[in-house]
């Protein structure tokens, strides 16, 4: 049986200006809000009434605050990134690394963006196995990826990549190393690997950055 309510429907009037009174702050949300109209042959009462945006003390409803609608695809905000080609070989017993673009080249494509890069994309490519320098790109039970090599790749924020290669100008192997703070997912939300999936909050703090 549900609950009864706390009037019925005659005592509705006497119930409201109670409420009134008993509770001030309640008053502008217990008043009728105008509605904004615009002339529409289509409707079926010539109006088209506009959303109510606004309560009378200038405030903004709860449900337009909650229910704005941004989880639709159409306000997600797309992120823009750019790539870099790192090629790892190991040439006469030598590991070298090469980028492509190399850093300085990157920057000033970057700076040609509208809108600026959101992410670094690094895609790495281990051509002739995965050389101790990077056995930190690998886990430790990937002893078949650590004699064949393969790819991998380093996703993170452009604050971050340039924190990084900050980093990398200070050493002597001309090597890349870790980014520091883990990696993005992919925005799109295709990846659910043990990786991305700890790490989607990086990527809500860079879309909440981009709001």
């Amino acid at each position: 049986m549900p609950p009864r309510m706390p009037f019925t429907l005659p005592e509705l009037p006497q119930w409201r200006d109670a409420m009134r009174t008993a509770v001030p702050p309640l008053l502008p949300a217990l008043q009728p809000v105008p509605r904004k109209r615009t002339p529409n042959p289509a409707s079926k009462t010539g109006w088209t009434e506009a959303p109510q945006e606004f309560l009378p003390d200038g405030s903004i409803p709860m449900a337009r605050q909650i229910f704005a609608g941004q989880n639709h695809p159409k306000n997600r905000k797309k992120l823009t990134h750019i790539d870099q080609w790192v090629e790892i070989r190991i040439e006469e017993g030598k590991t070298t690394t090469r980028l492509y673009p190399p850093n300085d080249q990157l920057i000033e494509e970057a700076k040609e963006m509208l809108p600026p890069p959101d992410l670094v994309y690094r895609r790495l490519n281990f051509v002739d196995g995965v050389p101790p320098e990077y056995e930190w790109a690998i886990g430790k039970e990937d002893a078949d990826v650590r004699e064949r090599g393969g790819c991998g790749i380093q996703r993170m924020t452009a604050d971050t990549w340039l924190q990084v290669i900050a980093r990398e100008k200070l050493r002597d192997d001309g090597h890349i190393g870790r980014t520091g703070v883990g990696n993005i997912p992919r925005p799109d939300g295709k990846c659910d690997c043990p990786v991305c999936t700890a790490n989607k909050g990086l990527l809500d703090a860079v879309l909440r950055a981009k709001v």
